[in-house]
Parts: structure tokens; sequence; C-alpha cells
């Protein structure tokens, strides 16, 4: 999403759902922030089943079923490449909450992606986020993507 304040463009995201393992963020999420959360089981996996390879899995059930994202990517991590996709999606730094309206910014470095080799995915779209997504959800991803993240601030949200 875009949003100009003043003579600037910000560009940032909205999420419609957010997946957490425990209750008490969901609780404070939802009634205090007014934003969209969800408690579900949860688990993941690092693997390196040799010098050179990284297996990872992120997991979370729906029902009795295990949804998941899957990848297997190079061990060694690079530098996002200015202009590039990774850049294009890990680069955000503003939020915007639908309750309100409201945006917060997000301060963190640039992280390193790994190279990914292959990967795996599966959603139940319609229980998780209703007939409106299906579609979209249920298709090939066109990439994938492994950031290693790290620690983030998140400002106090400002009311637009």
């Amino acid at each position: 999403m875009r949003y100009k304040d003043g003579q600037q463009w910000k560009r940032g995201v909205v999420f419609i759902k957010e997946l957490v393992p425990k209750r008490m963020i969901t609780f404070i999420a939802n009634t205090i922030y007014k934003e969209n959360y969800a408690t579900l089981p949860m688990r993941h996996r690092w693997h390196e089943p040799d010098t050179h390879t990284l297996q990872v899995s992120y997991e979370w059930k729906v029902d009795d079923e295990w949804n998941y994202l899957k990848a297997s990517a190079s061990k060694a991590s690079q530098s996002i490449v200015p202009g590039s996709e990774a850049e294009f999606i890990t680069e955000h730094y503003w939020g915007y909450t639908q309750a309100g309206p409201a945006e917060y910014q997000v301060t963190h470095p640039q992280w390193n992606v790994h190279a990914v080799h292959d990967y795996a995915y599966q959603c139940n779209a319609l229980r998780l986020y209703g007939p409106g997504f299906v579609d979209v959800l249920q298709q090939q991803p066109l990439s994938a993507l492994l950031a290693e993240g790290s620690p983030i601030a998140v400002m106090p949200k400002k009311r637009l």
C-alpha cells in the first residue's frame, strides 16, 4: 500500500490477519489495538542437512490440518540487491491499521536473504481468511523469499 503524507509517499503494509501462538498476544491485539489476530498451534524447524543447505519450515494448525511454508535454501546469506524483488518485499517501514485508520513506523536493519532452491506451500485459505482470498491464495506462488529477519522497533501509531 502507498500513502501520501504531505509531499512524501510512504510504502507500507496492512495485515489482513496475524497468526500467533499465544492467546494473550491475540487478546491484547484484538481488544486494545483493534487488530485482527488469531491464536493457532505453531511450530518451526531449521535444519542443515549439509554444509551448504538450509531447510526451514514454518507451520500452523487449522482445525486438524497442519498448514505450512517450507523452503530449501543456500546456507550462506547475502545482502539484498537494491531494486530487487527482495528489497521491494522486505523494505517496508510503515504499517497501516484497518481500525482507525492509523499508521505506525517500524525500524530494523536491512535483512540478508538466502537463495531459495525449492519451496512448498499449503494453506487452508477458506478457513483462515474467508472466500474472498481463496482464489489468490490457492495459486502457485510466483516466487519464494527466505530472509533472516531481526529485532524490530515499532513506534507509537498516529491516527490518519
